[in-house]
């Protein structure tokens, strides 16, 4: 594979590099960025300077739109140790990105999340409620599951990343990465605009 980089500490060791640099850049040819796009990935920046938009362009502008066109999902699957941790909507966003026409009776939407030990010390269940809450939105749209692990039983190892899973019917599957979860966004009722409050990324695969 290529180096990383070239050092040459003589003359005879500098003409031999020129000599590989000239090569290298006659052997060297344009390319559009059409052909470096990866149909297998997708990488997307949000950030606080997109304006305030509505959820379809939301949803189209973090890459989603094109991974749940025409699908019909068996699964979604999202694991956040700190979902809705501190108050904040994070299922309640999730749900309206994933709410759509690929969603039927017989689809799954799961959340999986753990108890933390300081709810546990406080004996705070709060955050388990605003889930039950935010999630029985998909009532009577699809079957919805919590998997809440409790801290003092024994629960699913979840790791620090925010991971979306998506399996159509068909067998195509898509795992995505949330850099800051859904934490990154914030909601005007009064607008119905979305807006997003943190620079941040999403890394889309194809994983069959």
């Amino acid at each position: 594979s290529p180096a990383d980089f070239l050092e040459a500490r003589s003359e005879i060791g500098v003409q031999a590099v020129s000599e590989q640099l000239a090569r290298l850049r006659s052997e060297s040819c344009l390319v559009s960025s059409e052909e470096l796009a990866d149909p297998e990935n997708l990488i997307v920046f949000p950030s606080p300077s997109w304006p305030a938009m509505k959820l379809e362009l939301l949803r189209a502008k973090l890459g989603l739109a094109q991974l749940l066109k025409g699908q019909s999902l068996e699964l979604i699957e999202y694991s956040d140790r700190y979902i809705n941790f501190r108050q904040r909507a994070d299922a309640r966003f999730l749900v309206d990105l994933l709410s759509g026409p690929w969603l039927n009776a017989d689809s799954k939407f799961r959340v999986l999340t753990n108890q933390t030990k300081e709810e546990d010390a406080a004996g705070d269940r709060s955050r388990l409620h605003s889930l039950e809450s935010d999630l029985s939105q998909l009532d009577g749209v699809c079957e919805f599951d919590l998997v809440w692990g409790d801290f003092r039983k024994p629960r699913r190892t979840l790791l620090h990343r925010r991971e979306l899973i998506l399996q159509s019917i068909s067998g195509q599957r898509h795992r995505v990465l949330f850099d800051k979860g859904m934490d990154f966004m914030s909601y005007n009722a009064n607008t119905g605009l979305y807006t997003i409050r943190d620079d941040t990324y999403i890394v889309a695969t194809k994983q069959s």
